[in-house]
């Protein structure tokens, strides 16, 4: 199985239909395109046009800018971010015990994930420098 970048494209597209708990067919007829259109966003191998992803974005309201690549930094390290975000870091700093985020906004998932590939890869960087 192929691993995507969280930031990419396919991955948000996948993940927000997963979210919605639909399959790759239901999810497609509800956009009126094709299973297999679907399919090549989701692994990459096309890439949707605007339109749809606006089309996307306003049926599972989400932010038009959501299937835009982000900055650099993952979204909970950059400026003005949310209160509900910044209760997310907060307990990422602080909690020993497991977190539960099923019940966070799609984005806020997503952003936990890039922050947490990039305190790995700080890690990593602190292990090559030993």
């Amino acid at each position: 199985m192929q691993k995507h970048h969280t930031d990419s494209l396919q991955f948000k597209l996948k993940m927000l239909r997963l979210e919605a708990g639909k399959s790759q067919e239901e999810f497609a007829n509800e956009l009126g395109i094709s299973r297999s259109a679907l399919a090549n966003y989701e692994t990459g191998k096309r890439q949707p046009d605007d339109a749809l992803l606006s089309k996307i974005a306003k049926s599972y309201r989400v932010d038009p800018h959501f299937f835009q690549p982000s900055k650099k930094q993952p979204a909970l390290l950059q400026e003005g971010f949310s209160e509900d975000t910044k209760q997310l870091k907060h307990l990422l700093q602080h909690c020993d015990a497991g977190l539960d985020i099923s019940q966070f906004p799609l984005e806020h998932k997503i952003s936990l994930i890039q922050y947490y590939e990039f305190m790995l890869s700080l890690h990593g960087k602190a292990e090559e420098n030993d």
